[in-house]
């Protein structure tokens, strides 16, 4: 397995597998060769990110800790941070989105459907 570090401040960038893990203040952005955000790491856990365009008023996921983006940019709110912890459901304090885990979905999966977040290629 081949990697690529090199640090900048408090940034640090990895090529690992065709992927590029980008660090920065114990967060890390794993990005795919094609330039979407497949999801980011804290700690060394996997933190996905959902986006709720459709305005729909619950969403279930199949992660108990994530990331809420609203809408996709540029109508997006600031990125939060949620931890359901041993809970079934959590309201983001920003959108009002109801998300519940769902113990049947995988991490990248959503009901309904389509509401996982990545960046558009550039």
């Amino acid at each position: 397995m081949a990697a690529l570090v090199f640090a900048a401040q408090t940034c640090q960038f990895r090529l690992q597998n065709g992927f590029l893990h980008y660090t920065s203040d114990n967060l890390t952005y794993i990005l795919r060769q094609s330039g979407k955000i497949w999801g980011s790491e804290m700690g060394g856990h996997s933190i996905h990110h959902f986006q709720n365009d459709a305005g729909h008023p619950t969403i279930n996921i199949g992660v108990r800790k994530f990331m809420c983006v609203g809408a996709n940019p540029p109508f997006d709110h600031p990125h939060e941070y949620l931890d359901m912890g041993d809970a079934d459901e959590i309201v983001c304090p920003y959108c009002s989105t109801l998300y519940r885990y769902d113990a049947t979905l995988d991490a990248a999966q959503t009901n309904p459907n389509g509401c996982i977040f990545t960046v558009a290629d550039t």
